[in-house]
């Protein structure tokens, strides 16, 4: 009976302190034939009441939300595109933050070579942010996670 008091007095603190839920995404799964190239879109959401670190900053001490896609064979992804910052202004100062809140989108160009296979394929790909609410910024966390792709000739 004790320990699981001690269970439930320390569920709480461990849910608060790692801050999963901040951000979630959503990877749209991306239909190509041989050949072509289509951009893949990843959905981000953002808790109210906090933000995430735009791709571009002003301020090099705090990290940037960032998305890396690796290749897999016969699929090429490109360079991502991130959506315009929003101006955030910190509590207790004159600064300006680039800042996303809300829902966002990131895309992703892919192509597919000539040579791919038909089939189910996947991209690993990883999204590291750092979320901050008004008062306070917490510690970098990367989100893994896998795009889908059906290939078709």
């Amino acid at each position: 009976m004790i320990c699981l008091r001690l269970i439930f007095l320390f569920v709480p603190f461990v849910a608060f302190s790692q801050h999963s839920d901040i951000a979630t995404l959503t990877a749209q799964k991306l239909e190509l034939k041989a050949g072509e190239i289509k951009k893949a879109k990843i959905v981000i959401r953002i808790k109210e009441g906090f933000h995430i670190q735009a791709n571009k900053l002003k301020d090099e001490s705090l990290i940037p939300a960032t998305l890396m896609v690796d290749t897999a064979e016969g699929l090429l992804p490109g360079k991502s595109i991130y959506p315009s910052a929003k101006k955030y202004k910190l509590e207790g100062t004159d600064s300006f933050l680039d800042v996303y809140d809300g829902y966002i989108k990131i895309v992703v160009p892919v192509k597919a070579t000539e040579e791919i296979m038909p089939g189910v394929h996947h991209l690993h790909a990883v999204l590291r942010y750092q979320a901050c609410d008004a008062k306070r910024c917490f510690f970098p966390r990367s989100l893994e996670f896998t795009i889908f792709i059906e290939v078709t000739r």
